[in-house]
């Protein structure tokens, strides 16, 4: 049986848009941040999303929750 890491997908796709949505906002600006701090950003935005998200949603880990 497979089950899904929800906490793994919930990160990927917060990640993939922090950077998406930065991009998206530096795309036609003369201020874009260099690529370390670019992905610095992306970072932070994920990582202070990710922490809201875990105050109000249990992701249950490994393979003995049943």
């Amino acid at each position: 049986m497979m089950r899904i890491d929800y906490y793994k997908v919930m990160s990927r796709a917060v990640e993939e848009g922090a950077r998406y949505g930065l991009r998206r906002y530096y795309k036609h600006r003369d201020d874009a941040p260099s690529e370390p701090e670019f992905e610095a950003m992306a970072a932070a935005v994920s990582e202070a999303v990710m922490d809201e998200l875990c105050g109000w949603f249990r992701f249950d880990g490994g393979d003995d929750d049943t």
